[in-house]
């Protein structure tokens, strides 16, 4: 997980960076920071959890794994509707 988080973040922090005007550039870093660190506490408090109130049994990590699975489906959908950036022409 570390690594795909790894190679996925700077196309993510940079594609939003930009996506706005050149003088929204921070606020765009920092929304993406914040919201990536958001996400990941949000994600470690609900597999924690899940593994308490199961008393880390098999069933607990399949759970896990499954709405693991549940949310890479959704994030690959949903970036499916990402609109592409408007081709810059050199002048």
């Amino acid at each position: 997980m570390g690594l795909g988080i790894g190679l996925a973040t700077p196309g993510l922090q940079t594609s939003g960076v930009e996506a706005v005007e050149s003088d929204q550039a921070g606020s765009a870093a920092g929304l993406c920071s914040t919201s990536r660190y958001l996400g990941s506490i949000i994600g470690s408090a609900i597999i924690a959890g899940i593994l308490g109130a199961s008393d880390v049994d098999v069933d607990g990590l399949s759970l896990v794994f499954l709405l693991s699975f549940v949310a890479a489906v959704v994030s690959a959908v949903v970036s499916l509707g990402l609109r592409g950036r408007a081709a810059v022409s050199a002048v």
